[in-house]
C-alpha cells in the first residue's frame, strides 16, 4: 500500500477501496508495522508458556481416534491451555486423526478378485432417510452381488427378508446362474438360517463369514448398498406417490441402471459386460467343489493346531477358515492382495505438517 501511494499518489482510503480492504483494519496494520510489530497476529490472549508440540502431537496420538470425534481433547487441552490456543490444538487435533486414517488405510489389505463367479456377496439394507419419509412402511433390501464383476442381481425389495426367503432368492439364483464357490455374508440370523445352509449344501457354495470385529471384510458389498439406495432414489423421485405396490420393480430397475455403468476399475465396462461372457466366469463341478472344500478344510485345522486355540472357539475356527481359503484363492491366481495406495504409512505418520505449521503460527 505505501508502495502504491507513493508511486500513483493516491490515498491510503482510496487503495483501501479498489483492494476491497476495510480502511480502520489497514490503519490498524499501518500502525502495528510502524511500531516493528508484526502485522497479522492470531487472535486471542498471547500464551505465555513455551510447549513441546511433537511431544504434544505424541499425547494426542495415544487418544482414542474415531472417524470424526476424538475421546478425551478437552481433559488433554485444559492441562496445555497456557501454551496453545483452542483453534491451534483443534487444527492439530484434526491434522493427527486424518494422518492415523491414512495410517490405517496403508496396512489395510486389499484384495481384488480376478475373476467372474467365483465370490458372490449377500446383505441386507433399510431404507432411511429424509427421502424415504413419504413410505408408509419400514422398507428394506436384500442385495446378492458378483465381487469380481460388481453385478448386482435383481434386489428383494419390501419387508425384512427372513431366513427362508433369503435361502428362496439364493436357490433361485444359483439355478437361473452357475452357482459361485464362495458366498460371502455377515453374521445376521437370516443370512446364516439353516435352510440358507442347506442351499448352500445342496450347491456346494463354500461360506465366507465376516469378522465381527471387522465389518470391512465385506466392505465392498456395503459401499454397494449406498449405491443401489441413490440409484432408487432417482428413480422413486419421479413418482408423486410412494410406490409401494411396484417397489420391486423398481429396485430391479435401479439395479440394472447400476449393472450398466461404467466403471473405471473394469477398464470402462460395465458390470453386465464382464459377468456375462462365458469366458469370464469360472465353474466348478461338485466333485472339484468338495476336493477344494476338504482342502480349505484341512488347512484351516492344521493352522488352528498351530495356534493352540481351543477346539470349540468359534471366532478362532472362523478366522482360520478365512485364513485357509484366501491361502487357496491367492495360490490359484484367483485374487491378488495389496496394502496401501498413497505412500508408505511411516511418512504419513511422521511428515509433522502440523507442527510446522503451528510453528509458523507462533512466529508471526
Amino acid at each position: 500500500m505505501i508502495a502504491l501511494k507513493e508511486q500513483y499518489r493516491v490515498g491510503f482510503s482510496r487503495l483501501c477501496e479498489l483492494g476491497d480492504v476495510s480502511y480502520s483494519t489497514f490503519k490498524a496494520w499501518h500502525c502495528r508495522h510502524r511500531a516493528g510489530l508484526p502485522v497479522v497476529a492470531l487472535p486471542g490472549p498471547k500464551k505465555v508458556e513455551s510447549i513441546d508440540l511433537v511431544a504434544l502431537k505424541g499425547e494426542i496420538i495415544d487418544l482414542s481416534h474415531g472417524p470424526k470425534r476424538t475421546a478425551g481433547t478437552v481433559d488433554l487441552h485444559e492441562r496445555h491451555s497456557d501454551a496453545i490456543s483452542r483453534r491451534e490444538f483443534r487444527d492439530l487435533v484434526l491434522d493427527v486423526r486424518s494422518e492415523l486414517r491414512i495410517q490405517e488405510e496403508e496396512n489395510m489389505r486389499r484384495i481384488t478378485w480376478l475373476k467372474s463367479n467365483m465370490v458372490w456377496a449377500m446383505d441386507d439394507t433399510e431404507l432411511t432417510g429424509p427421502d424415504w419419509a413419504m413410505r408408509p412402511r419400514r422398507t428394506y433390501l436384500h442385495n446378492v452381488r458378483d465381487m469380481r464383476s460388481s453385478y448386482m442381481f435383481e434386489p428383494a425389495a419390501g419387508d425384512f427378508a427372513c431366513g427362508q426367503e433369503v435361502a428362496g432368492n439364493l436357490d433361485r439364483l444359483c439355478t437361473e446362474n452357475p452357482p459361485p464357490l464362495f458366498l460371502k455374508r455377515d453374521n445376521h440370523g437370516n443370512l446364516n438360517h439353516d435352510e440358507v445352509r442347506e442351499v448352500m449344501e445342496k450347491h456346494f457354495i463354500i461360506p465366507l463369514n465376516s469378522p465381527c470385529y471387522y465389518p470391512q471384510y465385506n466392505g465392498a458389498m456395503e459401499n454397494s448398498q449406498g449405491k443401489i439406495k441413490l440409484a432408487l432414489e432417482e428413480r422413486v423421485k419421479a413418482c408423486f406417490t410412494w410406490p409401494d405396490q411396484h417397489l420391486q420393480e423398481y429396485a430391479a430397475a435401479a439395479a440394472h441402471d447400476l449393472n450398466h455403468h461404467p466403471r473405471p476399475r473394469l477398464e470402462g465396462k460395465n458390470a453386465c459386460n464382464v459377468f456375462f461372457p462365458t469366458e469370464e466366469r469360472v465353474t466348478f463341478n461338485r466333485r472339484q467343489r468338495k476336493e477344494i472344500f476338504d482342502t480349505i478344510k484341512h488347512t484351516s485345522a492344521r493352522i488352528l493346531e498351530s495356534m493352540d486355540a481351543k477346539p470349540n472357539n468359534a471366532q478362532a475356527q472362523q478366522a482360520t477358515w478365512r485364513i485357509a481359503a484366501e491361502h487357496w484363492l491367492k495360490g490359484r491366481g484367483y485374487i491378488t492382495i495389496t496394502r496401501g495406495r498413497r505412500g508408505t504409512a511411516s511418512e504419513a505418520i511422521n511428515k509433522e505438517p502440523s507442527v510446522t505449521r503451528l510453528n509458523e503460527k507462533k512466529g508471526q
